[in-house]
């Protein structure tokens, strides 16, 4: 039955024997609101009895819907903070857009806590350093009121820059006007690395080409060097005063000759052949290779625990290793200052070290704790270095020095991986590196 509108009775008796009230009397047996196995008359009616029975429906039937409510809300409390991406809400109707939710997840993003971006706008994300094609987008499509979908690289609370994908998506009220800002952030910082590595791996081979076709014209231009030295020591007398520059010239061109064909396999991937080595004396031959290069003011030591102890290595790898570390010890040294290359056996607390930046050192790769390995250590007492060089000292193409071409340090520790071995850096700025070396010791 369906209750007629019509104007109300003030109240009292007047509302009791109105049509209207015996409308609502007669819906609510219908209803079960009275319960009654026969029909209640008006006159038996008892009006007390009907109130607090209608009462107690409405109640009922309010309190089932706050739970239900609250249930529905729990449930999307924990897929937003379950979520991966970042979510935020903003209020378009405030003077400045604020940001009225934040979910945990965006505060593990940007390191901004709830408290700290709730009330301010979403500009705090990149406001030190403004993407503007990206803001210009998203401002474009705030003002039109629809979706967009856009790259950004966004700024975190500590300065670190991480990219992400934002999706805005507008929420109407009943008049149909955006009064809300839904965001959506999910971070690409991992996806977008990823693809700066794979453009810098293929500029790499690229240049791995052109160094392999300039390594071999080099070698054809020093077999000719070679070839008139011998002529011309040949054809000289013993007490010719040219007989030692030409042996000399002869020699360097050999030498000259032997790196050309180490290049030349590593530009085609050949296999080099692993020698058995003396530990000191590798330290020694090195060192000796690079003493002249270094300024007066600066000390170069050894120090070696064991005159027998081997290694399997690549000889001409293994010196390249340590004098690179050494020559960049001894740029990062403004004055007087020292480098010592101390030799040591590994011990347990290095199988133990985790992999990757931890504090101010980095370790490359963990040992294998089947093998023993041996370590050298290259210290200085250097400028060193902040976190956020250390980050990045082993990506191709980074450097701090004006001249640097940002290879060094790559190739050093492409060249310890590929004899088994594993690399680690300890550096603090005012206090000075440690580069450690650990090659697999042979008995």
């Amino acid at each position: 039955m369906t209750i007629e509108k019509q104007s109300l009775p003030s109240g009292g008796d007047d509302l009791f024997n109105s049509r209207f009230i015996a409308q609502i009397f007669e819906q609510a047996q219908k209803t079960t609101l009275v319960e009654a196995d026969q029909p209640v008359s008006k006159e038996k009616f008892n009006r007390e009895s009907f109130k607090l029975k209608v009462a107690q429906r409405m109640i009922s039937d309010l309190e089932n819907e706050r739970q239900n409510l609250e249930n529905q809300v729990r449930l999307l409390q924990a897929a937003v903070e379950c979520s991966n991406d970042g979510i935020s809400i903003s209020d378009m109707n405030s003077a400045d857009n604020e940001i009225i939710f934040v979910s945990p997840k965006l505060e593990e993003l940007t390191g901004y806590s709830s408290d700290e971006l709730v009330g301010s706008n979403w500009r705090k994300l990149y406001q030190s350093e403004p993407d503007v094609e990206a803001r210009d987008l998203l401002r474009q499509a705030l003002a039109e009121g629809r979706e967009v979908q856009t790259s950004v690289r966004n700024i975190k609370k500590d300065g670190t820059p991480f990219f992400s994908k934002v999706t805005l998506y507008p929420m109407l009220d009943n008049r149909g006007k955006v009064s809300h800002y839904v965001s959506v952030i999910q971070d690409e910082t991992e996806k977008h690395e990823t693809a700066k590595a794979l453009r810098q791996a293929q500029r790499l081979d690229s240049i791995g080409l052109m160094a392999g076709g300039i390594v071999h014209d080099f070698k054809n231009i020093l077999q000719g060097i070679l070839m008139q030295a011998s002529i011309a020591m040949r054809k000289m007398k013993n007490e010719d005063p040219a007989q030692k520059n030409l042996e000399s010239i002869h020699r360097a061109g050999q030498r000259a000759s032997d790196l050309t064909n180490r290049l030349l396999k590593y530009a085609r991937e050949e296999e080099f052949d692993k020698e058995l080595l003396v530990v000191k004396e590798l330290v020694e031959e090195s060192l000796g290779l690079v003493q002249n290069s270094l300024s007066a003011d600066i000390q170069l030591t050894a120090n070696i625990h064991d005159d027998k102890a081997r290694i399997k290595a690549f000889k001409g790898q293994t010196e390249q290793i340590l004098i690179n570390l050494i020559l960049n010890a001894a740029e990062s040294i403004s004055g007087e200052g020292f480098i010592r290359v101390n030799s040591r056996l590994a011990d347990q607390t290095d199988y133990d070290l985790p992999t990757g930046l931890i504090d101010y050192s980095f370790l490359s790769n963990r040992l294998e704790p089947s093998r023993n390995y041996i370590v050298l250590d290259v210290i200085d007492t250097g400028c060193g270095m902040s976190l956020q060089t250390l980050k990045q000292i082993f990506d191709p193409f980074f450097t701090t020095k004006e001249s640097g071409n940002g290879l060094g340090l790559a190739v050093t520790l492409g060249a310890v991986q590929a004899q088994n071995g594993t690399l680690r850096v300890e550096s603090q700025v005012g206090i000075g590196t440690t580069f450690s070396i650990y090659l697999p010791l042979r008995s």
